[in-house]
């Protein structure tokens, strides 16, 4: 959302300024003068009270003019750092982050019952997500040898699909399991976990790829990253994937590191 990326600005700017006082600190006094005399730059050293057209700075001195030049950087940065700071709170203080969503908070709650809020808070948007009803894919009986169920008590179709799922919920990440899908050209999938990102309020896809080590399941996986990138469903992008081998379960500690990069937690 727009305010959040004012927030990420705003504390980019207050990095950037607390670097330029920290590098400001051990900066050479005066001011740097460069002028160019029969093809060839030189470089002069201007201090307050001194000679206006500086002392000249040899070539075994040089660190001298890429102290000052850098000091000028600095300087110039911090300045315009600055400013656009000051614009970026002025802005945060007069449109609160809360602004349109008081609108329906503020209201007493026997008359929020008959309201449909146009703006809610990233909680609320996350839930009504969640909980609406959906097309998923049914498990039937002679699909799988154990029956499997997540902590909130749906029935998944493997072990790491219960371990993915758990870890979605103990973090807090809203998800569909087997949520129908068509991808461009009519084709109907179900990927393993439709997820909301609460953040940024868009939708990835998560597949897990449980048998790579066979050939026929390979041709499978391809074919289904090729079809999602046909609709815009790129890997990396708004797909995540988990991957398994003989030998080589799920990495659940790769998995927490991904979870918690995509959805910034």
């Amino acid at each position: 959302m727009f305010y959040d990326e004012l927030k990420k600005r705003e504390a980019r700017l207050e990095e950037i300024l607390g670097i330029c006082k920290r590098k400001l600190k051990n900066s050479p006094e005066g001011r740097l003068r460069a002028i160019r005399c029969r093809d060839k730059l030189r470089y002069y050293v201007r201090e307050e009270g001194s000679d206006p057209n500086g002392v000249y700075i040899s070539k075994k001195n040089e660190n001298l003019a890429y102290g000052l030049a850098e000091k000028e950087y600095l300087e110039r940065l911090y300045s315009h750092a600055g400013e656009e700071l000051k614009e970026i709170r002025r802005f945060l203080g007069c449109f609160p982050e809360d602004g349109l969503i008081g609108a329906y908070n503020d209201m007493n709650f026997k008359k929020k019952s008959l309201i449909s809020p146009i703006e809610v808070d990233d909680e609320t948007y996350a839930k009504n997500w969640e909980e609406k009803e959906y097309k998923k894919k049914e498990i039937k009986p002679e699909e799988v040898e154990t029956q499997y169920f997540t902590q909130k008590g749906e029935q998944v179709r493997s072990k790491s699909e219960i371990i993915i799922a758990d870890r979605l919920f103990a973090l807090g990440i809203p998800y569909h399991y087997e949520e129908v899908l068509m991808l461009k050209g009519e084709w109907e999938v179900y990927p393993d976990f439709t997820i909301l990102d609460k953040k940024k309020r868009r939708i990835v896809y998560l597949e897990h790829f449980g048998m790579m080590d066979s050939p026929e399941y390979l041709d499978s996986f391809f074919w289904k990253i090729h079809r999602y990138a046909e609709s815009g469903i790129v890997l990396g992008h708004n797909l995540i994937a988990t991957f398994e081998q003989s030998g080589q379960a799920l990495n659940t500690r790769e998995l927490d590191i991904m979870l918690k990069k995509v959805f910034e937690l």
